[in-house]
């Protein structure tokens, strides 16, 4: 007998998203509410959440590579413009109450999937992202001005 697949896997399965929104412990849709909807309804579920300001309750995460495989919801996600260019700053909730931040600003990754999702669902709050993230490894080419290419190793983070 096939153990029975989660409405989040079958939303994944037949939808091929990467980031599902999802109720917490009720079956009350959210795809529906605004961000003051949606927060008031979180807190009503036990989930304590703060002001986002950039105070010192969220800890910077110093390495992407902590999330790999770690599931999180994004509590807040900011997109703003840097001296590199446009990077999201992502609050997140981590299992045992742990609150993390981190930027990410590859054009084909992280940011890109937020932006992208953002656009589309208009809400920029309550993001579950149940398999967390997952990295790819790759070479950088960076050829100067004389021809010479240096080989730089780089990586990419993606939300799975």
């Amino acid at each position: 007998m096939a153990k029975e697949k989660t409405v989040e896997e079958n939303l994944v399965e037949q939808l091929g998203a990467t980031v599902v929104v999802q109720p917490l412990n009720s079956i009350r849709a959210v795809d529906d509410m605004d961000t003051t909807e949606y927060l008031a309804w979180l807190e009503s579920e036990g989930v304590t959440l703060e002001t986002f300001d950039g105070g010192s309750q969220w800890e910077l995460l110093k390495d992407k590579a902590e999330l790999i495989d770690i599931p999180f919801i994004v509590a807040k996600v900011r997109f703003n413009d840097g001296t590199m260019g446009r990077f999201a700053s992502v609050c997140c909730y981590l299992d045992g109450g742990r609150k993390v931040i981190f930027n990410d600003g590859s054009s084909t990754g992280i940011y890109r999937q937020l932006q992208t999702w953002v656009e589309k669902n208009k809400r920029d709050t309550g993001i579950v992202c149940a398999k967390g993230l997952r990295v790819s490894n790759y070479i950088y080419k960076d050829e100067k001005p004389d021809g010479t290419v240096i080989e730089i190793p780089a990586k990419t983070y993606y939300i799975q």
